[in-house]
């Protein structure tokens, strides 16, 4: 399988989801995005608005989440296997 490098806020929201439901919302207004019962954007300023909206962007350019219904995206596949990637380097560190 390729692995393409993710950025930390990228690797955690995908950890996130695919270690729960398997499920990401996301809405630009109002602007939230939960996974895991968490909600990246609460009380988040521009700055982190930006950060979170960029990582769940390149999420869905990998295609490690899909689009299934409204504002709910899925981990796919591909997702499912970098984030087990990402969990087993981070129980070796």
């Amino acid at each position: 399988m390729d692995q393409h490098p993710l950025t930390a806020p990228a690797a955690e929201l995908l950890v996130s989801a695919a270690s729960d439901d398997g499920v990401v919302m996301f809405c630009d207004f109002p602007a939230t995005l939960y996974a895991k019962g968490r909600n990246f954007l609460d009380g988040a300023s521009a700055r982190k608005l930006a950060k979170w909206r960029a990582a769940f962007q390149e999420l869905r350019s990998l295609d490690y989440v899909e689009h299934i219904q409204e504002d709910a995206y899925a981990v796919t596949n591909q997702g499912y296997l970098a984030a087990d990637v990402l969990m087993a380097a981070a129980s070796d560190s």
